[in-house]
């Protein structure tokens, strides 16, 4: 067989820097040391290859003679581009065919690298779970709380306030806007839990649903989001809750996308950070949490800068814990994990709303349920609204039962009907039953036949 103009003796040649040799079936084009030249002929290769070779012994002679690098350089240069253009129409590169400039940055020593100023991404969103400049995930099962927590991450970056889910003494979050992408759009869901909107009144907090967005698939969040971006002027936190349920959900494309949008928009002086929630699909809530129960899997928990889980604790209805699954960068893993707890909106304080508040830290294998307890919740898991039930709804649903239906109860507490006899059954009420109407009278027999 043959050899490649590219080979001499089954040798390929030697590669020099910017210099290229394309063949396409006959035809072929060269660029050589700013030079481009096409042909059609199989020997201009060669005779190509034997012009550099003239060129560069050349080279090595003037440097011989103690003529400067640069010298030798723009000597060659004159006598490769005087052959080129006289035996073979070489043309002149045009400017956009031309290597680039390569820039090379100065370095700096351990020193002078620990004294540089410190960069903004080292901000804290939440302490030991949200760093500022991150892509980070907190992962849950159904009905276990992400959207109040998703919301309690934003009031606390709004206002640059310690998180209502962490221990007092805990570092603040750094003050940003908020961007909040609600992506389950429950009626009546988010009255209930903050009434009138008091505590958002006065806070950089802006709102999109659903149904704002063109259709409900994660290329149009992505599209949405890059588009709000173009008017924001500072640091912002963007929320997404939940990625999960959008259709085409790919943690790893979002991943990439919002970290060329991290890049594109640091280059101007503004931190852009993003907390996005995610389902588990847990089947034995008294184990510990592996990749494979994590919609965005193993890809999720390695590209995202940190992840964290909100799970289900011993004491059963009302508490959670938080579990780091990858800390942010530069923090370690946690012994303990964060047990924290519902507290829901009191209607007689304006500005109440529902939310998380910090309890105590335990081990894991304290803070897991045991397994008896754990079925028995499952077994009386809440259906319809998908969140916990809080002490107060638990009272008013026991003060209901003996005088309202299902449906009124249902009405009352802003749910399903499905999810109230199930809480009712868990608790062994008994719900009043629908009134009933009078029976038909049967007819006489001579007139059934």
């Amino acid at each position: 067989m043959a050899n490649s103009p590219k080979e001499k003796n089954g040798v390929p040649p030697r590669k020099r820097g910017g210099n290229t040799i394309t063949n396409s079936n006959d035809h072929q084009r060269v660029r050589y040391n700013g030079f481009s030249l096409e042909s059609s002929g199989s020997n201009c290769v060669k005779r190509m290859k034997a012009t550099a070779d003239m060129a560069i012994s050349t080279i090595g002679r003037i440097k011989q003679e103690e003529r400067s690098g640069e010298l030798a350089s723009s000597i060659s240069q004159m006598i490769i581009g005087g052959v080129l253009k006289k035996y073979f129409g070489a043309t002149d590169l045009k400017e956009e065919d031309k290597d680039p400039d390569i820039t090379v940055t100065p370095g700096m020593s351990f020193s002078e690298m620990m004294n540089r100023p410190m960069s903004h991404e080292s901000g804290v969103i939440v302490e030991g779970y949200i760093m500022k400049g991150q892509i980070s995930f907190g992962v849950a099962g159904a009905d276990s709380g992400k959207t109040i927590y998703a919301v309690d991450t934003g009031i606390a970056a709004a206002s640059g306030k310690v998180p209502t889910f962490l221990a007092p003494d805990s570092l603040p979050s750094e003050k940003m806007n908020v961007i909040f992408y609600r992506l389950e759009d429950r009626a009546g869901e988010l009255p209930k839990r903050y009434g009138a909107g008091e505590v958002f009144s006065a806070l950089p907090f802006t709102w999109i649903m659903r149904g704002d967005l063109q259709a409900p698939t994660e290329d149009c969040l992505i599209d949405d989001i890059k588009g709000r971006c173009k008017t924001i002027v500072t640091d912002t936190l963007i929320i997404v809750d939940p990625l999960s349920k959008l259709i085409g959900f790919d943690a790893a494309k979002f991943i990439r996308e919002m970290e060329d949008l991290q890049t594109e928009y640091a280059k101007k002086g503004i931190i852009l950070s993003v907390f996005c929630t995610a389902h588990t699909e847990e089947d034995k809530p008294w184990k510990p949490l592996t990749t494979d129960q994590i919609l965005g899997g193993d890809k999720l928990l390695q590209q995202a800068g940190s992840v964290f889980s909100i799970r289900k604790e011993r004491r059963g209805q009302g508490y959670r814990f938080l579990q780091t699954l990858k800390p942010p960068k530069g923090d370690v893993d946690k012994d303990t994990v964060s047990v924290v707890k519902f507290v829901g909106r009191d209607e007689n304080h304006p500005g109440s709303y529902t939310h998380i508040e910090y309890v105590e830290e335990k081990t894991i294998q304290q803070a897991l349920p045991m397994k008896q307890k754990a079925e028995e919740e499952e077994a009386s898991k809440p259906d319809g609204r998908g969140e916990p039930w809080l002490d107060a709804e638990v009272e008013k649903l026991k003060e209901l039962v003996k005088t309202h239906t299902a449906p009124e109860i249902a009405d009352e507490l802003g749910c399903d009907e499905q999810r109230v006899r199930k809480k009712a059954n868990s608790l062994g009420l008994k719900i009043k039953s629908m009134p009933r109407g009078p029976k038909p009278k049967q007819k006489p027999a001579e007139d059934q036949e």
